[in-house]
């Protein structure tokens, strides 16, 4: 690879190291050619791009990015998992590649919305459940004491309704 070439990778690849949310490093040492589509196409699937990169070009487009706190990671063969929305993406599709594989994708580190994160902490926002999901949740119990208000509001007027009634049935049985 030329010198021209390698700077328009370092270039591309900062660019998307500077539009990440999300990152994460992984060692693919062991995986074969069908378990590599597997995984690509699982991440395509879940709108991440996947890299295996050179080390030394990875170090250098890092340079100015959140990429840098985990650069001195670059050692090996590496592979670089990248989201642009979904923070939690990259991790969910490790870890159910990993279920199914036994574990052949071993996360190295990452790093999330600036922030640098070891594998259990990756493992832990695997397993949380989606934007969507957590949304839902939070307008749900939102929604509750409004629901719970307005239920006691319609009680009290049921009952004021049936005093009334009462009161009208005990006139006309007079």
């Amino acid at each position: 690879m030329d010198k021209l070439c390698k700077k328009e990778v370092i270039v591309k690849l900062n660019k998307k190291f500077l539009d990440a949310k999300a990152g994460i490093l992984a060692d693919f040492t062991g995986m074969n050619v069908k378990e590599m589509e597997t995984l690509r196409g699982n991440f395509r699937s879940g709108s991440v791009d996947y890299h295996v990169v050179k080390n030394t070009l990875a170090f250098r487009a890092a340079k100015g990015t959140a990429f840098e706190k985990i650069s001195e990671k670059l050692t090996g063969p590496i592979s670089v998992a990248i989201s642009y929305e979904d923070v939690v993406a990259p991790a969910k599709v490790i870890s159910e590649f990993n279920k199914k594989n036994n574990d052949k994708l071993k996360v190295i580190c990452g790093v999330i919305e600036g922030k640098t994160v070891t594998p259990e902490q990756i493992g832990e926002i695997a397993n949380l459940p989606s934007k969507d999901v957590l949304i839902s949740k939070m307008l749900a119990s939102m929604k509750a004491p409004v629901g719970g208000f307005v239920g006691a509001l319609n009680g009290v007027m049921r009952n004021f309704v049936n005093v009334l009634k009462s009161i009208n049935d005990k006139k006309e049985n007079r």
